[in-house]
């Protein structure tokens, strides 16, 4: 791996080498590296309470296990300072147990980074999907790590806010529990449990969006990160793409030709979901769509309420659809469906408690522990 600085792109001034340790069967002896190579790689922001001279440089570089010797069953991230004199080992690096699929996502300022891994068969046998982790891993914050709960082994959907102060979980099976943490991994507000599994933050952190897409049926959730509660609500089937624009005030939803071969069009709506392209926009083929990019100070701020009150004055507009289920069909399936399609048992939102904060705790000191006991 070639790192380059300066602009000056003639010569590398940092060249990494894939060396890694390879178990022995006896432990008192000395360990041998064998050569491999990094699957992907993350640069680390430069911390933003320093001056950028005095800062470390950090470059997060992983190996996921299913590209590992057959020796070893774990996924590792390396840690490097790009500002040291040797790069013979990392900084330190952080064991993913069977992380067959790691990703790393990085705060904006460098606070901390949250490290997610899973690998395709879960040994429990509980899911089709494997089994999850998450690890939240402290870098000019302090030294803090910890595991973030996971419930049922599996994660949909992680993100940062874009200040950087809070992130986002979408963490069980469906109906799933998408929760609010603080950037020193403290749970703060349960969002509900819902059919949902993607997290889309506005451009001025106000926003957010939890939807359920891909296998779902393609309802939206607008959230006020301010104050916590739900400013609004609408849905887009089939949506590939989705993304806020620069202003902070809209939503463009798409759905694509390279997983939808029919219908593709796109949808616009207000930042409280009104919807403001209706018809949708159609295509014989739509393959990418996409904002055009603003630098961050041209648009100020949205009013959250203005949109709010548009969303709601579409809403009231749209007739009220009713619908009779026939008094025959009252089998115990039915009822079931019912429940299901309707959103029956769906847990709403809240704010956590002490207690609640102590159990979120709890249990990812146990998924913590069970995790160490495995690498």
């Amino acid at each position: 791996m070639e790192v380059y600085k300066n602009g000056n792109f003639s010569e590398p001034a940092v060249r990494i080498y894939a060396k890694f340790p390879r178990k022995s069967k006896n432990k008192q002896d000395a360990p041998i590296f064998e050569n491999g190579r990094f699957d992907a790689c993350e640069l680390c922001p430069l911390n933003p309470n320093v001056h950028p001279a005095e800062s470390p440089q950090y470059l997060f570089a992983w190996q996921n296990a299913a590209k590992m010797s057959d020796e070893d069953c774990n996924g590792t991230v390396y840690v490097y300072d790009l500002k040291a004199e040797s790069f013979e080992r990392s900084k330190f690096m952080i064991q993913c147990h069977q992380g067959q699929e790691i990703q790393v996502k990085v705060n904006c300022k460098g606070y901390a980074a949250l490290i997610w891994s899973q690998n395709m068969s879960d040994t429990s046998g509980k899911s089709y999907y494997g089994e999850h982790n998450l690890q939240y891993v402290q870098i000019f914050g302090g030294r803090d790590r910890q595991h973030v709960p996971v419930f049922q082994n599996m994660i949909n959907d992680v993100a940062w806010v874009d200040s950087g102060e809070r992130f986002i979980v979408i963490a069980g099976n469906q109906p799933a529990v998408a929760t609010l943490y603080d950037k020193d991994c403290n749970a703060l507000f349960e969002f509900g449990k819902r059919y949902r599994n993607t997290i889309r933050v506005c451009p001025f952190s106000q926003l957010l969006l939890i939807g359920g897409f891909g296998n779902l049926k393609g309802e939206i959730d607008f959230w006020s990160l301010d104050t916590l509660e739900q400013v609004g609500k609408t849905r887009s089937d089939c949506a590939i793409g989705i993304e806020w624009a620069p202003d902070g005030k809209h939503l463009m939803t798409s759905v694509l030709y390279e997983r939808v071969k029919v219908d593709n069009q796109i949808n616009i709506f207000n930042g409280c979901g009104k919807k403001l392209l209706n018809p949708p926009r159609a295509f014989n083929e739509l393959i990418s769509a996409q904002w055009q990019p603003y630098p961050q100070g041209v648009f100020p701020k949205p009013q959250i309420s203005a949109m709010q009150q548009a969303a709601a004055e579409e809403e009231a507009k749209r007739p009220k659809r009713t619908f009779q289920m026939p008094a025959q069909n009252n089998s115990a399936f039915s009822q079931m469906m019912r429940q299901q399609m309707g959103g029956a048992g769906n847990e709403g939102p809240r704010r956590l408690d002490v207690n609640d904060k102590k159990n979120y705790k709890e249990m990812g000191n146990s998924q913590a522990a069970t995790a160490k006991d495995k690498v």
